[in-house]
């Protein structure tokens, strides 16, 4: 019984860790313009100007990075101010066991800030939400996102009135892993 208990585990361990090795989907050599993958098309509804985008990338970097970003305002004629600067930043890591432990890292630096990370239910391999800051001026909402060999962070920062945590805690995951399967198909 002990022997075939072993056995098991080791088939298990094995399993969870075969594909630790591989490179994964994201070649960061392949992606060009990366603020121009990012896709705020699910804000839009919500804040319909972009006012800009900044890339922050750093291919060279090892692990590369890219980093971008985003400036939207509300409908011009609105009576409400609403401005929403929406972060992406994406770490390409050499294989995806590295990834995993990227990933686990930023989860762990959430953590430490007494934050909680709360697991989300997406496409993606591993994937987490977190609630910065809620007050009535500013609100901050960042997904984790891992797909393959690639780690997304998302942060979401809204002055003046607009969504709250349920409608971040879609928008963000799905921002990020559209941006990580552009990437991928690169």
């Amino acid at each position: 019984m002990a022997v075939l208990l072993v056995a098991v585990g080791a088939v298990i361990v094995w399993t969870a860790q075969s594909d630790s090795a591989e490179p994964g989907d994201i070649d960061a050599a392949a992606v060009g313009d990366f603020c121009g993958l990012v896709d705020v098309r699910p804000l839009v509804q919500l804040t319909p100007v972009e006012e800009g985008r900044e890339d922050r990338s750093s291919p060279e970097a090892d692990p590369p990075r890219f980093g971008c970003e985003v400036k939207l305002l509300g409908h011009e004629e609105a009576t409400r101010y609403l401005a929403v600067t929406l972060l992406v930043d994406v770490r390409v890591e050499a294989d995806i066991g590295d990834a995993r432990e990227a990933y686990a890292g930023a989860v762990d630096f959430e953590e430490s800030e007494g934050l909680t990370v709360s697991g989300l239910e997406t496409a993606a391999d591993e994937a987490g939400f977190v609630v910065v800051v809620e007050s009535p001026e500013v609100r901050e909402y960042r997904a984790h996102v891992r797909d393959s060999n690639g780690v997304a962070s998302v942060s979401l920062v809204i002055t003046g009135d607009g969504l709250g945590a349920a409608e971040a805690r879609d928008l963000l995951p799905a921002i990020a892993q559209g941006t990580l399967d552009v990437m991928g198909s690169e």
